[in-house]
């Protein structure tokens, strides 16, 4: 179903991985709390002109992107 972009694979470590359905979705980004796997989805329109100025000035036209924030919520020291 990946290779189809029904659903996507986002990668939290060398071993870990959580997926997303794509399909009829709005664009967003994701943070993902790698202890728990759960992916919190945003939008911010300063990171969107960021990727899109970064295109730009590398002499691309951006058609997509994505981008996805792994991280640990602060003051926990992992799982167990």
């Amino acid at each position: 179903m990946t290779d189809l972009g029904i659903v996507q694979r986002l990668m939290l470590d060398d071993t870990q991985a959580t997926f997303e359905l794509v399909i009829g979705r709005q664009h967003h980004d994701q943070l993902v709390d790698v202890d728990s796997g759960q992916a919190l989805e945003f939008r911010d329109a300063e990171i969107e002109a960021l990727q899109h100025a970064i295109a730009k000035r590398l002499g691309y036209d951006l058609n997509d992107h994505r981008l996805v924030l792994i991280g640990r919520r602060r003051g926990t020291c992992g799982p167990g």
